[in-house]
């Protein structure tokens, strides 16, 4: 049997956050007004698991990446804006209590954040600045919603931000024990694509420089042993590799060498996407 490869899933390959617990990044599953209750199974793919007979979900909701509640999945969130959010879209948010709940004898409390660019949302600092009457209905939501499944649910007093800081470090912390290793190959995976893109940005600089600042005769001199030199535009449209090999011919030793390292890691990307999809 053919060893799997681990599933990018966006609860282990979306950071934490910026700024963590102050900011934290928010995968929205279910978009404010919906009727369907979407998750994301462990395939990384969105399902439909539930549908309200009388209810909407009064805010954008989904999950933190990088955590672990203790009913051993990630601590869930509430992102209060103005409209709703396409499912499986991740913002930064900043967390501003937590409610409570008990979920069929498990703890199932739901972070409570918002939006900072929603101007409706922007100034307030505290779950306890909400007005009432918005409070009120996600309590009633989370303490009605489950009723025709006769499932238990008990909706506590809300808490302010303290509390909710508190269960993201906590969570956060307790994902990295349990999932240390998928954390390893995400930061190693990132930091490699951030090298690439420099390297890549270095590359495309040097082309819009020549394009802005050189003379035709400056142009030439660079490509002399290039053909088609005339046409020096139609660089811009070429695909990555060729772009790149185009280039190679009037870079420094180093450069080049920069060059080869990135069509390496491009095509050991495409090699590993070939292979997941024949597993697939």
């Amino acid at each position: 049997m053919k060893k799997q490869k681990f599933v990018k899933h966006p609860w282990h390959f979306i950071s934490l956050g910026t700024n963590p617990p102050n900011s934290v990044n928010a995968v929205i599953e279910t978009p404010i007004g919906s009727r369907f209750k979407s998750e994301i199974n462990k395939s990384g793919a969105l399902s439909v698991c539930r549908f309200l007979v009388s209810y909407v979900y009064p805010a954008n909701y989904g999950f933190i990446p990088q955590t672990l509640g203790l009913n051993h999945k990630p601590l869930k969130i509430l992102v209060l804006m103005q409209a709703p959010v396409v499912p499986l879209t991740f913002l930064s948010v900043r967390p501003i209590g937590c409610l409570p709940t008990v979920d069929g004898g498990y703890s199932d409390d739901k972070i409570i954040a918002i939006y900072e660019h929603d101007p409706e949302y922007a100034q307030i600092k505290s779950i306890n600045e909400l007005p009432f009457h918005l409070l009120l209905g996600i309590m009633k939501f989370f303490d009605s919603y489950k009723n025709y499944e006769d499932t238990e649910v008990k909706v506590l007093k809300p808490e302010d931000s303290t509390y909710a800081f508190k269960l993201i470090e906590e969570g956060h912390e307790r994902y990295k024990r349990i999932y240390a290793d998928i954390m390893e190959k995400s930061q190693k995976e990132h930091q490699e694509y951030q090298e690439f893109m420099k390297k890549k940005n270095k590359l495309m600089n040097i082309s819009f420089s020549l394009n802005e600042n050189q003379n035709e005769n400056q142009k030439s001199n660079l490509f002399e042993n290039k053909e088609n030199i005339s046409n020096l535009d139609q660089i811009e449209n070429q695909e990555n590799k060729e772009f790149l090999n185009l280039l190679s011919g009037f870079q420094s030793n180093q450069e080049k060498k920069e060059i080869q390292e990135i069509q390496i890691i491009d095509e050991k990307k495409e090699n590993e996407e070939n292979q997941d999809n024949q597993q697939k």
